[in-house]
């Protein structure tokens, strides 16, 4: 079963590790972060990947998550004011299409 590349959002997406690589791989990709890094994420990328490629600087406690079909959160939802987090979470799961992926990784030893 393989999976076809479609939408997908990085969340926290920092300086774009998993950003570059889904699109390299063909994924229409937002990023999202607090900090502005878009500059550095473009440097990285061809002109066909730069069309797939959108950017927008938001904090986790005031987000919108559009739907999509892969979701990424690679050590980011930590980050997220815990006062705001349930409200965070619903946003992450009303946003995954159904049958769809979310991949994300915590901090650990």
């Amino acid at each position: 079963m393989g999976i076809k590349p479609d939408f997908a959002i990085d969340l926290g997406c920092g300086v774009g590790r998993d950003t570059i690589y889904l699109l390299h791989n063909g994924w229409k990709v937002l990023a999202i972060d607090k900090e502005d890094t878009k500059e550095f994420i473009l440097k990285k990328l061809d002109n066909e990947e730069i069309k797939r490629f959108s950017f927008k600087r938001q904090s986790f406690e005031n987000i919108e998550i559009e739907k999509n079909n892969l979701l990424v959160a690679n050590f980011s939802i930590p980050f997220c004011n815990k006062d705001c987090f349930n409200n965070f979470w619903k946003k992450i799961t009303n946003s995954i299409l159904k049958e769809r992926l979310f991949c994300w990784e915590f901090f650990s030893d």
